[in-house]
């Protein structure tokens, strides 16, 4: 069955998703896909501190964590430093798709 995102719901799917992992860790990232999602997640970052709940939590777990205030800056900083060769490095050093647990649930219907 072809992995159509359309279907990712369905049972086969989990198929598709290792399919996925499994080429991400053999071919790696694309240099456009990193910047992408360097990109989304420093803004996802960057919004999370403009929420007062989030700001607080952050600011409780580094305090609980012992991290000075600075550390989100040194984090961001480092995430913006990292190179493909690094991501994809760290990726097939660190990431193995055949021990990833999963589970799906639903109303499964054949006809869609």
């Amino acid at each position: 069955m072809p992995c159509l995102p359309r279907k990712i719901a369905r049972p086969w799917s989990r198929y598709c998703l290792i399919e996925e992992l499994e080429k991400v860790v053999e071919s790696g990232f694309e240099a456009d896909e990193m910047q992408a999602g360097r990109r989304r997640f420093l803004q996802q970052l960057e919004v999370g501190r403009a929420n007062d709940e989030q700001l607080a939590g952050q600011l409780a777990n580094n305090r609980y964590l012992d991290r000075d205030i600075y550390h989100q800056a040194r984090f961001e900083q480092a995430i913006e430093g990292l190179t493909l060769d690094e991501l994809n490095a760290a990726v097939r050093r660190h990431f193995d798709p055949s021990r990833i647990s999963y589970a799906l649930a639903g109303d499964f219907d054949d006809d869609e």
